[in-house]
């Protein structure tokens, strides 16, 4: 304690012992007071006697006092009684006592009263006196306890109300004035109950009567408590009713109660720390079959829930709140005793309506409704203003015990949330008069099971010290009289063991303040555990039952508010904010743009009613149309319903109900089902049935014509020729694809069996550790784009701030406004000549060609080589030599060499091909090795029973090959590169004519084979001899894999050897040839050991399964004859150099991402196996820290102002940078390197593929749209899971590579997982939710848990913060992540595309919806409960599920009203892109392109989230449609609204890219089959648990019909998806015919758009063969362009050329879709168009420049590697033409495939199916041009350092194959079209150099 405080301490401890006074002679004094007092009231003295200290004093008795239970009382000092009279009118007085104690504090305090009784609480005058003060007591205006003093005498009613107390306490100061001879210091109060209703009542309307209050269990809104206290009687009935409840019966309850809410306060105790967290459930008390003792009967759990359930009025506003559990034990003899409650009776009878005859039973909601207008004298006594009390400096400490059997304990909160809200006062300013304490395990005023003695009676005080901690008084004391530092905080109880003060102390516990009111959220939910967190929201929609029209009313038109005002504001924003309002009308190409909006208040809402359905499919897509449909659907479904079910269901449950019931409904509930009466349920719910059954039919109709429509549009969309050119149309995405299929050749031989054949075919890599670089590439850059951004800033901020100090020292005045305004306007037209003058760029890699096509290129021109060459060859050679290594030598015998054949086809050489594996998806040929010789070739039959597994088969064949090819030789492999000397000389590639020979020779060859196969001279010997040494490139024979003995003749009998049954003669062959070695047998019976696969000897249960009687073979794959699909020199070129098509591929398969993640020893070999990459330097380093010379940035900044960075102490791709920790570096620096280093190392990789494994994945594209859809749905094979899934319709730019690899067994484990994943997550969604509600309470918390303590320390505005404004932003933050976790979730499930994905979100979002916001609120015990209900009485879940439903309609009501109206405006006002915009857009948004993406990334709709909230929406709609009619109302609102909104928004706001073809209407529409299965269960329980009048059960037919109609809806929805599930995803054969008319219609219509260019063809006499319009086009623009540029130099202008749109060439060239060439692309010379080439030319393309233009584009570049200048002026600008960002970045290049040639779609396709780190460009460092300097100096500096002398055949640079070095520069950085403004802000005027417009294109 400081000093300060002690010297304080000392005078007022000095004061109060000065002012202590003792009355000498205080006998003589006592008798004489009647003398010398003089009062302002009409006062008698009835006595005035001195009683010494211990007298135990007899009281008057009579037959009125004698119900006061007071005869004695014990005087604890000696003190002055004086007896006075008080008249208060002509016809009522007061009886009043003064005890004066001898020895006097100088303070005065008056005692109140109890009940509706006029007793003088003796007890408490005693104690008062024992603390030294002067106390007065009066009778309340009457004696006795009963109120029958009231009837018909009001005076009496108002001395009750609050005359006595206040006319007693004045005339109480004027007696101890007489009798002290001064007036007293302070004055006090001290009461409970209706005492502390009186001391209430002084603090509101006699604020000056006392400086300190303390009152205990307030009685307020006393005339709502009398009836609150009556009402239980009708609930619990008499102690003969089966409703009530025996003592016995209540204490099963309580035990009960403790079981469910003990362990939320974190202790198990006995005693509800806060009742509030209770919300107790009684179900589990039910008897049933399985528990009939310790039970209660349906009637008693009713009586129970009914109890503990708030009191409504007639109009169901709130009476009086819930009596609170943990009463019950004590109001089992009270409140539920099945007795008349004597206080209602009294109160009621004498003091309202003044009826002696009146009965408790015959308390009505209405008569309270009466006492609470009545409200005699304002007894109310619920006035919120105490400001007249807190004005003169008083005091009031408020305390209520939690426990409270009489008074609820719920009442007195709300009593301090009035206060709150009437003063406008924060709690923490609210504790400086006023503070309220929950006593927890108090009862009424005393005793109890908690620590209740808090000194706050003499009861109370009995045992316990009179220190200020631990009493009540003497706190009250010291706060008033020493200072606000004394306020209590806490108050400390103490529990005596058995309330006996001579056992001991049970337990001391410390009572904390209420720090705010309790809010719904902040009450409901508590901390007792997982389970009670589960349950915390359970049943909170039963809390609205009885709601009134009034309250609807409100919250509707609050609604309106918040739906007007925000209305309101887009209207206003709407003309002037177009990028958020109208971007469709401007910022996406011109197919998908619509006409802007028209301007005015309602006129934009025309064009949402007259856009046609066809406009919307056309420019916004299926996904968008058929949200639009489900909106109108959904009208369409509830309209008609409304307008039959509303005028017959409403009046029927209105006039059903009656009065007489023991529950009447009230309010809203008088609309619904539960309205019904029991003596109409038997006739009357025969109309709710009837009208379910038409809603179900109805229902079921509806839904089968919506999805008849949903078909008909798709299969028209899909079958539409602007769709049947796309790449997603005919391609196929197949998964799990077994190894040994995983070929180029057996995916051709075994899907070309579908009409029109395979187009293109690509094997996907896993490509991983490639797409890992490129996305840390990209934040590399960006933070490089930033970091320089900020250098270039700071240069001209400390420009600007020398050249102000250089104008001050000069002795220049300071710019004037005027003066900086012409400044930064001149700054800003100095930016805008910057950004549109061109700038500079260094590093582009793009305008050189690199990696691939260099080596296609090069491959062709050694081809034309060669090509005359291999002719001559081709005749000279013989015929077994053109087979090369395939045959082998002759010398070694048939058995070896005509063994190059057994598989089916003779080995093709390695032919040319050298390139090839890099092409076509970079694809190994699948073919084995055929020099393994007949003999081997026959062993390789097929073991195990049943199918034998591809993986095992493949990994078996493994075992038998010897690595015969070349070792590969990738860039930078380490391990290569010391091998490469001594490598074997790769074979000159072969040209086609060879390669033509080659296979005709080897398909000769075969058939002679096939027949020489059934010689028996020709057969092998049966084994090869042990350790028999092969000669040098021949193959060493696995053991396993030796040929068979020769079958004895019994079994030749018995069954067909392989050997007879590969013997067939030739022209009897129908199938294709097959690959594999071994032999094909039917059915084999006992298989020879040889064939059989090896088993391991740790797989015991192979072991155990001897019968090898049915044994089958795995098939082969196959390829394609000559005639039917012919391979050609193009699928030799995609065979890997150095390899024989007959030779097992040596590919690496990519594993189980899982599988290696868990198993982490397998990664660490796998990565010791990999070969080491080693990489060239990427940067120089003398020159990578500006060391040459001066920068310019030095001339402004020191190096000490430019950034840096702390480095990462692990892997920097993920691990982040930690502050203080790690090496310190210059940021640009850094990055630099880092970035050069990455470019360096992607190019690299990108043109070095082989090093990456396959994934068990492909792309297969055919020729025909019908061709695809077969596919899909065939059985591809015959293992089961298999090449499945298979998915048709997949958009490149919607691939989820992550998942291409996968395998069909984790793909079951991973839904497995994400399954319990996302259930766990429905379920435990409350526990957030609950900790935002905790949040909002955690002032109470820091003072209840002792390490939350330090919050108290925490400013005012911290604690507000956390407790007002953090919860809410949590809990919307909460339910934004839940989709974003889903969809994580569902991608981690291995789904392979972004809309299967999507899919997967909608059936999960929609289960949470419905779980947390519709079926968590209905229930009444919880999902725990539920769940545990399902297990024992799934019966009981219907049943309470019938009886919830109705009460929580009202609910929903609200909801979807608030969602209809400022849901939806929020979504029309675009609330969220608002705040993006102005707020964090110029917070996070300072790089040009940061702001470039900002302006042009328009809001992407993820249709996964778009449709479960209305699905939800309608599911409530149709479970409440029968229930609750009034629902249909808001659902009628609530869709038309949104359709209204949506529509404006698709059509004009959203931008819509990766379309699902609509495959997510079906599965909305399935969800709504849930609100019937609700609906229908809901009825069968409320059918069968509804008895009449003499409760019996009355509605069985009913509840039967509506078994029926749940069979048959089940049946229906399995019918109906069994029936159109396949046409839900796939096109018919049917319509192939009808769309390839229209595909000639529509190649005609193309082709008369391009007669006037095929005129110029014509005209030219330009040879058809080698011309087509794309030259015409070429031609005309050199033209134009020349004679344009003419003009300019004699006018000496400088305006650009304006560059012509791409257009297609006629449909004669092309040809028909149905007719194309069947030839596999991946078999002619369009392959050699490879990746990097798609995006040079593309990039001019979608520029508006032809490719052959590419080469004057690269001749204005300078010698040095920047921009000319002058040829940068020749580029258009395109902002100066345009008056739209849209135009800059969407005018003048092809922008739908129609406008493509066939051509250039292919090769747009065959890039974009390409892996997506394979296609990544190099980035472009775009920073901002200034007029220092600074920004061209950096773009040189980073060149410099970036550029390095590398070995060209070693990043892809190939100079005529020489292997040369060569300059590569790693470092693109640019500052064109950008610069900063007269504000140091970055402004751009063009796109970002590396943007294409390639992207936009839909594939």
């Amino acid at each position: 304690m400081s000093f300060t405080k002690i010297v304080g301490l000392l005078l007022v401890t000095t004061v109060q012992t000065l002012s202590h006074h003792v009355v000498h002679h205080p006998e003589a004094a006592c008798e004489s007071i009647e003398h010398h007092f003089h009062s302002s009231q009409d006062v008698t003295i009835n006595f005035a006697h001195y009683i010494p200290a211990g007298t135990n004093l007899s009281l008057e008795q009579n037959q009125v006092l004698a119900t006061c239970d007071r005869p004695t009382q014990l005087v604890p000092v000696d003190l002055c009684r004086i007896a006075m009279l008080v008249k208060t009118s002509a016809i009522s007085n007061i009886t009043l006592e003064a005890w004066l104690p001898t020895s006097w504090t100088g303070r005065f305090l008056s005692t109140g009263n109890g009940g509706v009784g006029g007793c003088i609480q003796y007890e408490d005058i005693a104690y008062a006196t024992s603390f030294g003060f002067a106390s007065v007591g009066a009778n309340n205006g009457h004696n006795g306890t009963s109120g029958e003093a009231f009837y018909m005498n009001t005076e009496v009613v108002a001395d009750f109300a609050y005359r006595s107390l206040h006319t007693g306490t004045v005339v109480g100061k004027e007696i101890t004035q007489a009798y002290y001879r001064r007036p007293h210091s302070k004055s006090y109060y001290l009461g409970c109950s209706t005492g502390g209703r009186q001391g209430f009542k002084s603090a509101q309307e006699f604020p000056d009567d006392f400086d300190g209050i303390v009152a205990g269990a307030p009685a307020f809104a006393f005339n709502n408590l009398t009836s609150w206290s009556g009402h239980f009687l009708p609930i619990t009935g008499s102690n003969t009713s089966a409703t009530w409840l025996s003592p016995a019966d209540w204490a099963l309850v309580h035990q009960d109660i403790l079981t469910q809410c003990d362990g939320r306060d974190g202790v198990v105790d006995g005693i509800l720390e806060d009742p509030d967290l209770c919300q107790y459930r009684p179900d589990n008390l039910q008897c049933s079959s399985v528990n009939t003792t310790d039970c209660l009967t349906a009637p008693q759990v009713q009586t129970v829930r009914s109890v503990f359930e708030p009191y409504y009025g007639v109009d169901g506003s709130l009476i009086y709140p819930r009596m609170q559990p943990g009463s019950e034990l004590a109001d089992a003899n009270i409140y539920y005793s099945g007795q008349p409650f004597p206080y209602t009776v009294d109160w009621l009878r004498y003091a309202i309506l003044n009826d002696t005859t009146w009965q408790a039973t015959n308390l009505t909601v209405q008569l309270a409704a009466y006492a609470a207008e009545a409200n005699p004298y304002n007894i109310e006594t619920w006035n919120g203003d105490l400001s007249p009390f807190k004005k003169r400096g008083g005091k009031l400490l408020h305390y209520h015990g939690l426990a409270d059997q009489i008074i609820s304990s719920e009442n007195s909160p709300r009593y301090y949330a009035h206060v709150v809200s009437t003063m406008n006062l924060p709690p923490r300013e609210l504790d400086s008069f006023y503070r309220f304490f929950r006593i927890s395990g108090m009862e009424h005023c005393s005793g109890g099971a908690g620590a209740w003695q808090i000194g706050q009676s003499a009861e109370g005080a009995a045992g316990v010290s009179r220190d200020a901690q631990e009493n009540v008084l003497a706190r009250m004391v010291e706060w008033v009289e020493r200072g606000e530092e004394y306020a209590p905080e806490t108050l400390t109880g103490r529990k005596f063991v058995n309330d006996t003060p001579s056992l001991g102390t049970e337990f001391v516990r410390r009572h904390y303040g209420m720090a705010e009111p309790p809010t719904p959220s902040a009450t409901s939910c508590g901390s007792g555990g997982i389970f009670d967190l589960v349950d915390c929201a359970s049943g909170s929609a039963l809390n609205s039952e009885g709601t009134t029209v009034n309250t609807l009313l409100a919250a509707i038109a609050g609604s309106f508010a918040s739906f007007g005002v925000q209305f309101l504001i887009f209207s206003i924003l709407r003309l002037r904010l177009s990028r958020i309002y109208r971007p469709r009308s401007y910022l996406v190409p011109e197919r998908e743009r619509v006409p802007a909006p028209p301007r005015g208040v309602y006129q934009w809402l025309g064009p949402l009613f007259t856009t046609p359905n066809l406009a919307f499919i056309q420019k916004c897509g299926l996904d968008a149309y058929f949200f639009l449909r489900y909106l109108r659907m959904l009208l369409k479904l509830f309209f008609p319903l409304a307008l039959l079910i509303l005028p017959i269901l409403l009046p029927l449950n209105t006039y059903s109900g009656t009065e007489d019931d023991d529950d009447p409904a009230t309010g809203l509930d008088r609309l619904s089902i539960s309205n019904v009466a029991p003596r109409y349920v038997r006739h009357r719910l025969w109309a709710h049935l009837i009208l379910a059954v038409i809603l179900i039919m109805w229902f079921c109709y509806v839904v089968y014509k919506e999805l008849r429509g949903y078909i008909r549009v798709r299969q028209a969309y899909l079958t539409s020729p602007q769709h049947r050119i796309r790449a997603s149309a005919t391609t196929v995405l197949v998964t799990g694809i077994p190894a040994k299929w995983l070929t180029l050749e057996a995916l051709a031989g075994l899907y070309d069996v579908f009409p029109g054949g395979i187009k293109n075919i690509w094997i996907n890599r896993n490509f991983d550790p490639l797409s890992d670089k490129v996305n840390h590439r990209a934040n590399v850059a960006k933070s490089l784009e930033d970091a320089e951004t900020v250098l270039i800033k700071k240069c001209r901020t400390k420009n600007e701030e020398a050249a102000k100090k250089a104008r001050k020292a000069e002795g220049k005045k300071k710019r004037t406004k005027t003066e900086r305004k012409e400044k930064r306007e001149h700054e800003d037209a100095a930016a805008e000549a910057l950004a549109e003058s061109g700038g500079i760029s260094a590093g582009d890699q793009h305008q050189t060609m690199h990696g691939l096509h260099d080596v296609l290129h090069e491959a062709e021109e050694q081809e034309r080589l060669h090509e005359k060459e291999a002719e001559k060859q081709a005749r000279r050679r013989l015929h077994l030599g053109v087979v090369g290594d395939g045959l082998g030598a002759v010398e070694q015998g048939l058995g070896t060499g005509f063994g190059a054949v057994a598989g089916g086809i003779g080995a093709l050489g390695r032919g040319v091909g050298h390139f090839g594996r890099r092409a076509v998806g970079d694809v190994d040929a699948g073919f084995r090795k055929a020099g393994q010789g007949f003999g081997h070739g026959l062993n390789q039959a097929n073991a195990g029973l049943g199918f034998a597994d591809d993986e095992e088969l493949y990994r078996e064949s493994r075992m038998t090959m010897s690595d015969g090819s070349s070792p590969r030789t990738p860039a930078f492999n380490r391990t290569h590169l010391d091998q490469f000397e001594d490598a074997p000389p790769t074979p000159p590639a072969k040209t086609p004519v060879e390669e033509r020979n080659a296979r005709l020779e080897a398909k000769r060859l075969g058939s002679q084979l096939d027949n020489a196969l059934m010689t028996p001279g020709l057969e092998p010997s049966p084994h090869i001899a042990e350790g028999e040494k092969h000669a040098p490139g021949t193959e060493q024979v696995h053991p396993l894999a030796q040929p068979a003995a020769v079958p004895d003749p019994e079994a030749s009998e018995s069954s067909p050897s392989s050997e007879r049954t590969l013997g067939a003669p030739a022209e009897l062959q129908t199938t294709r040839p097959s690959r594999d070695s071994r032999p094909k047998s039917g059915m084999e019976i006992e298989e020879p050991a040889s064939h059989k696969a090896p088993q391991s000897k740790w797989k015991v249960w192979k072991h155990l399964n001897n019968d090898h009687s049915l044994e089958l073979p795995s098939p082969q794959p196959h390829t394609a004859e000559e005639d039917e699909f012919p391979l050609n020199a193009a699928a030799l070129r995609a065979t890997p150099a150095g390899r024989d098509l007959g030779e097992k591929p040596e590919q690496k398969v990519s594993t189980s991402k899982w599988y290696t993640k868990i198993l982490l020893w397998k990664k660490d070999e796998q990565e010791s196996e990999e070969e080491e990459v080693v990489y060239p330097e990427a940067f120089s380093k003398e020159w990578d820290e500006d060391q040459d010379e001066e920068p310019k940035w030095r001339h402004y900044i020191e190096p000490k102002d430019r950034e840096t960075i702390r480095l990462p102490l692990f892997a920097p791709t993920w691990f982040p940078s930690i502050p203080l920790v790690g090496k310190k570096v210059d940021r640009i620096y850094h990055l630099r390197r880092e970035l050069a280093r990455l470019n360096l190392e992607i190019e690299a990789d990108q043109n070095d593929v082989e090093r990456f494994p396959f994934m068990n994945s492909a792309f297969i594209q055919f020729n025909h749209q019908v061709a695809a859809h077969m596919a899909c749905q065939s059985l591809s094979h015959h293992v089961p899971q298999q090449m499945a899934p298979r998915i048709v319709e997949i958009s490149p730019d919607d691939v989820l590579w992550d998942n291409m690899s996968i395998k069909w067994w984790e793909r079951y484990l991973r839904t497995a997982i994400i399954l319990v994943i996302c259930a766990g997550l429905i379920i435990l969604y409350a526990i957030p939710v609950t900790f935002t509600s905790l949040l909002s309470k955690v002032k109470l918390l820091s003072q209840t848990y002792d390490w939350l303590r330090w919050l108290n320390d925490l400013p005012t505005v911290a604690i507000s913060i956390i407790q007002g404004l953090l919860p809410p932003v949590l809990l919307a933050l909460i339910l934004l992540l839940v989709p974003i976790i889903f969809r994580l979730l569902v991608k981690q499930q291995g789904v392979p595309t972004g809309n299967a994905r999507e899919m997967g979100v909608q059936v999960w979002y929609f289960a949470f919806l419905f779980i947390q916001v519709f079926f968590v609120v209905t229930l009444s015990g919880g999902l725990t409960a539920f769940f545990s209900s399902i297990a024992s009485q799934p019966d009981q879940v219907i049943k309470n599920l019938a009886g919830n439903l109705p009460k929580a309609a009202n609910y929903f009501f609200s909801y979807l009203m608030v969602q209809a109206l400022s849901s939806s405006a929020s979504a029309l006002l675009q609330t969220g892109s608002l705040f993006v915009w102005f707020l964090l857009g110029p917070l996070l948004d300072s790089t040009p392109r940061a702001k470039w993406e900002r302006q042009t990334t328009l809001n992407k709709v993820q249709w996964g989230t778009f449709f479960p909230p209305f699905a939800n929406f309608a599911v409530i709609g149709i479970i409440y449609s029968i229930i609750a009619p009034l629902i249909l109302v808001f659902m009628l609102i609530i869709f038309s609204l949104f359709w209204i909104v949506y529509r404006y928004n698709v059509l004009y706001v959203y931008r819509f890219f990766n379309d699902t073809g609509g495959l997510l209407f079906p599965t909305a529409v399935n969800q709504l089959f849930v609100g019937v299965y609700f609906l229908e269960l809901c009825l069968i329980g409320f059918f069968f648990i509804s008895t009449d009048q003499n409760d019996n059960v009355a509605c069985i037919p009913q509840g039967a019909i509506m078994i029926v109609c749940l069979v048959f809806t089940i049946v229906y929805q399995w019918q109906l998806n069994r029936a159109f599930d396949p046409l839900f995803q796939y096109l018919p054969i049917t319509l192939e015919d009808e769309a390839v008319i229209r595909d000639e219609e529509f190649a005609r219509a193309q082709a008369s758009k391009f007669a006037p260019l095929r005129e110029d063809l014509e005209g030219d006499g330009a040879d058809d063969e080698n011309t087509d319009v794309r030259d015409a086009l070429e031609r005309r623009d050199k033209a134009e362009e020349t004679a344009s540029y003419a003009t300019e130099r004699e006018e000496g202008s400088q305006l650009p050329v304006q560059a012509s749109p791409s257009v297609g060439s006629p449909a004669s060239k092309q040809g028909s879709w149905h007719t194309r060439d069947g030839r596999p692309t991946w078999k002619t010379d369009r392959w050699r168009q490879a990746a990097p080439q798609a995006v040079t030319r593309l990039r001019h393309l979608a520029e508006g420049t032809a490719a052959s233009d590419q080469q004057a584009a690269a001749a204005a570049q300078g010698a040095n590697g920047t921009t000319d200048p002058h040829a940068a002026q020749q580029k258009k600008d395109m902002e100066a033409q345009h008056t739209t960002v849209g135009d800059v970045l969407f005018s003048g290049f092809a922008d739908d495939l129609e406008d493509l040639t066939t051509d250039e779609r292919d090769l747009l396709v065959r890039y974009a199916f390409q892996h997506s780190a394979l296609r990544a460009k190099r980035p472009v460092v775009w920073i901002p041009r200034d007029k220092l300097g600074v920004s061209d100096d950096e773009i040189k500096r980073a060149k410099k350092m970036s550029t390095v002398e590398v070995p060209g055949d070693k990043v892809g640079v190939r100079e005529k194959g020489d292997g040369r070095g060569v300059e590569k520069t790693n470092i693109w950085m640019s500052n064109e079209g950008t610069a900063l403004d007269g504000k140091g802000r970055a402004v751009f005027r063009r796109s970002p150099p590396d943007f294409s417009n390639v992207d936009l294109i839909a594939l």
